[in-house]
Parts: C-alpha cells; sequence; structure tokens
C-alpha cells in the first residue's frame, strides 16, 4: 500500500475578512463546483476584483480636498484598516456607497453567470 502523501495548504490560507466571507457567500449561491486549489485562486481573485471596485468607488465619492489628502496619506503606505477609516471620515454615506457597490457588484457577478 503506497504511503499516504500530505500535501501542505498552507499557501492556500489568506486572512479571513468581510470581503472573502462576502465572495464565499456569493460562490456558494452559484454551486460553482472546482477543485480546492482553482476555488481558493477563482475566490481570491474575486477579492480582488471586489477591492478595486470598492476603491475606485470610494475614489469617485472624494472630493479634492479629500482626494489631496488621499494622496498624501498613499504615500505613507497606510494599513487596509487605515485606509477604512479614511474613506468612512471623508465620505459622510460610506456605508451606503459601500453597500451599493456590494449589491452592484453581486448583481453584475450573476449575471455574469448567465
Amino acid at each position: 500500500m503506497p504511503k499516504e502523501v500530505k500535501i501542505d495548504k498552507s499557501h492556500l490560507e489568506f486572512e479571513e475578512n468581510p470581503l472573502k466571507t462576502f465572495v464565499d457567500e456569493l460562490v456558494k449561491k452559484t454551486n460553482i463546483t472546482l477543485p480546492e486549489e482553482e476555488m481558493f485562486f477563482y475566490k481570491q481573485r474575486l477579492v480582488n476584483l471586489l477591492q478595486r471596485r470598492l476603491g475606485l468607488v470610494s475614489l469617485n465619492n472624494l472630493d479634492s480636498k479629500a482626494m489631496a489628502d488621499y494622496v498624501k496619506l498613499t504615500k505613507r503606505k497606510p494599513t487596509e484598516r487605515q485606509m477604512e477609516k479614511f474613506f468612512a471620515d471623508h465620505i459622510p454615506n460610506y456605508k451606503e456607497v459601500v453597500t451599493k457597490a456590494l449589491d452592484d457588484f453581486a448583481r453584475d457577478f450573476f449575471a455574469s453567470l448567465k
């Protein structure tokens, strides 16, 4: 009997965050089935697309002063948490902006599967 080979899957782990959870739920609703490693990279790609979309939507909601502050902030290599706080502080209805962007992303995602 061949010896069982254990595969190191630590490279498949990435930090749990709300966007990953959101993407997990989207994918779960579609019943997409892929091999484990492919599914990981598929979801990671969706998280990256979602992050990009949220960034663009957030930037589009900044006034010129806030945009100048954003440029200064990005030069200091802020953390994701610092960026989120910055947008929340500079966009009065930030939660609604993000919610709409998430809804739009989900709608576009499901439409792309048809």
